[in-house]
């Protein structure tokens, strides 16, 4: 008689035919017959001795359970509680022996643990499927052909199409390797609302919804979008405290996120602010110079471009305790721009508060007007007026005092 179980597996019963020498079931015996002993080996060590015990036949699985299924119906069949020891992982087969009654002939099941199942062109519909290898890999699945998928799950409804949990220590809930150009993960949501993937960190602690690490040239995460406006990948933060959408952080002088714009002018990454103050998206600089946010521009296409929504900045930039930019900008050469700014329709392409409400831009004319624009000096009234730049406009008018004190009678900046 052979079996084929899973290592580790407990509280197994199994049915056995016992005969007697003429070939015919033999009945009447108990787990206290006389003579009767029972034994398993596990391979590469000693026989074990099983201590036999009372059982029923819909009785709950006790360890080394014997009783007779029934003596008219199914001469010579028993039911028979393997013992959980003989099943833990460690060896690859276990051979169990029933012997010594008297006119029995001995009984001897070969169970293998951990035998591979191999589905090959085949199609199976699993209600529940439950692996447990605590010395190895559970399951491992192989996809054939060009375009065959090693493993294809589909969720229906609210459920997910896989859902897996991490330890309560260093374990990964799923692990994903690349090999060659394949993906170690692809993930594709349906039509409607369905997320291709949806992960979650621990309630508490410091454990990862998703953890990506490429190796050498390898890309850690490739996400395309759709091609009518779907999204690569959407992230949202959570509804209180400081939880973010993506969290990512820079090793050494390595860049937390490199993005790369596309050639025709698509954004490598673009960021819309929530409507309550939420940022598009939000860098803080590492320790040793490292930028929040590093954009390079490539060709003709920004480095950085940012939209504000409703109120929101589409940029906004807090500089470090410790001398640190809130932004900093460089040209490499040529003729690109380390920061260039340009406003659309009356919305102004930099705006801030100076002191009495007035604004960056109000501050700059005036300025420009001071050291570019031309000035009129009125000895007698003790005034200097300055204009814009097309000498049309009074931007500044200042009194001088007899002691030479200087005070702004006019100042506009619109």
């Amino acid at each position: 008689m052979k079996l084929s179980l899973a290592s580790g597996s407990t509280s197994k019963s199994v049915c056995l035919f016992i005969s007697q020498s003429d070939g015919n079931g033999l009945t009447g015996l108990a787990y206290n017959t006389s003579g009767l002993t029972c034994y398993y080996v596990r391979l590469g060590s000693a026989a074990v001795s099983v201590t036999l015990a009372t059982q029923t036949v819909t009785g709950a699985y006790g360890s080394g359970g014997f009783v007779e299924i029934d003596s008219t119906n199914m001469p010579g069949v028993y039911r028979f509680d393997i013992p959980n020891a003989a099943l833990v992982s460690g060896a690859e087969t276990v051979i169990i022996m029933l012997r010594g009654a008297a006119n029995m002939v001995p009984v001897v099941m070969e169970i293998q643990l951990n035998m591979p199942v191999l589905l090959a062109n085949v199609s199976h519909t699993i209600v529940s499927l439950t692996v447990n290898n605590p010395s190895g890999n559970a399951v491992t699945l192989y996809g054939g052909g060009s375009n065959g998928h090693g493993f294809y799950t589909q969720g229906s409804g609210g459920g997910e199409g896989l859902r897996a949990q991490g330890g309560s220590t260093d374990g990964h809930g799923a692990m994903f390797l690349a090999g060659g150009n394949g993906n170690g993960l692809y993930c594709y949501g349906l039509s409607g609302s369905g997320h291709g993937a949806h992960f979650q960190g621990g309630v508490a602690g410091t454990g990862a919804g998703l953890r990506l690490s490429a190796s050498v040239d390898g890309v850690g995460l490739h996400v395309t979008g759709g091609s009518t406006g779907g999204h690569g990948a959407q992230v949202e933060g959570g509804s209180s405290g400081n939880t973010y959408g993506i969290y990512v952080k820079g090793h050494g002088t390595r860049d937390g996120i490199t993005s790369t714009g596309g050639d025709e002018g698509g954004h490598g990454i673009i960021g819309h602010g929530g409507l309550n103050g939420g940022a598009g998206i939000l860098g803080e600089g590492g320790l040793n110079d490292g930028p929040g946010v590093r954009g390079m521009g490539h060709g003709s296409a920004s480095g950085y471009h940012g939209s504000g929504g409703l109120t929101g900045n589409g940029f906004l930039g807090t500089g470090g305790t410790q001398g640190g930019n809130g932004a900093s900008y460089s040209a490499l050469g040529g003729d690109g721009k380390g920061l260039n700014l340009a406003g659309a329709g009356t919305g102004e392409a930099l705006s801030f508060a100076l002191e009495e409400s007035r604004t960056f831009q109000q501050a700059l004319r005036v300025l420009c007007a001071v050291f570019g624009g031309k000035s009129e000096v009125d000895t007698q009234a003790g005034t200097i007026t300055f204009f814009g730049a097309n000498d049309t406009k009074i931007r500044l008018v200042v009194s001088i005092s007899s002691g030479q004190r200087i005070s702004v009678d006019t100042w506009d900046g619109d």
